[in-house]
């Protein structure tokens, strides 16, 4: 490798190295949260989950949390009432932390995308069903089986919160 193949490398690593850390210094916060990996922008924290299913992986939401939620839809205002539409969180990256530790990353995505989308992925961005968010896993292929949301930091969390089902 040529020493400005090197020294492009090390520019790269640097960069993402400085990019990294200052992203994840504005998310050392305490508590659970769910955030956009390309804004940092908090979509779901402690304050809007009322409970979290453990054996479903399911988030249920508070009052507050349905709202929040609803926050990030997109809508056509065509028709009429308005219909949502994909777009909103639909695609986007998402990382799970606690206490600041990220737990587990994946993407945001429709049960209406004809597309499969793999890893970690919380349905529907149409709209949560009874205020409920989904966090399912679609492995890549046959040998990763291991899940990441059986995470014991997670089910400790939630139940030291007096809100694990």
């Amino acid at each position: 490798m040529s020493p400005y193949g090197i020294v492009a490398k090390l520019v790269v690593v640097s960069v993402a190295a400085a990019v990294s850390s200052c992203f994840w210094a504005r998310h050392d916060e305490k508590g659970f949260s769910i955030f956009l990996v390309d804004s940092g922008e908090v979509v779901i924290a402690d304050e809007h989950v009322s409970a979290y299913i453990m054996d479903t992986y399911r988030f249920v939401l508070s009052p507050k949390g349905i709202e929040r939620w609803e926050s990030f839809a997109r809508f056509d205002t065509l028709q009429e009432p308005p219909v949502r539409k994909l777009g909103g969180l639909t695609g986007k990256q998402f990382v799970l932390s606690i206490d600041g530790v990220e737990i587990y990353r994946g993407h945001f995505w429709s049960l209406v995308m004809s597309r499969m989308q793999s890893g970690i992925l919380i349905y529907d961005t149409l709209g949560p069903a009874a205020g409920e968010i989904w966090v399912g896993f679609e492995p890549l292929n046959q040998e990763s089986k291991e899940d990441p949301r059986d995470r014991q930091e997670i089910v400790g969390y939630f139940r030291k919160q007096g809100k694990l089902k």
